[in-house]
C-alpha cells in the first residue's frame, strides 16, 4: 500500500474528492452494476470492515472503473483499479 502525505498535491486532490463524493452505495453510483464491480465492492467494504473503517463512499467512477474510500485510523484509506493509497493523518 502507498502512503502519501496529506499536504501533498495528490493528497489534498484525495481528500477533497471524498469530502465532495455522495455515493455511499455501488448503486448509488450505477443502476445495475456488473457482478465484477459487485464482487469488488465486496473486497472493499470487508477490507474496510477488516481495518475498523466507517465513511464508505464511493469517490469516483466511470462506465469501466470506479475507486473508493473510508476513514481509518491511520487516515483516508483508497482503493482504485490499480492502486491502494492511504492518506496518512
Amino acid at each position: 500500500m502507498e502512503t502519501i502525505k496529506p499536504t501533498t498535491k495528490t493528497g489534498r486532490r484525495y481528500l477533497d474528492m471524498y469530502t465532495r463524493a455522495n455515493c455511499e452505495t455501488l448503486f448509488q453510483a450505477y443502476k445495475t452494476p456488473s457482478t465484477n464491480k459487485t464482487r469488488a465492492d465486496y473486497f472493499c467494504r470487508a477490507q474496510m470492515a477488516k481495518e475498523n473503517g466507517h465513511g464508505y463512499k464511493v469517490i469516483s467512477y466511470n462506465a469501466n472503473y470506479f475507486s473508493v474510500a473510508w476513514r481509518t485510523a491511520q487516515g483516508l484509506r483508497i482503493e482504485t483499479p490499480a492502486r491502494s493509497i492511504l492518506v496518512t493523518i
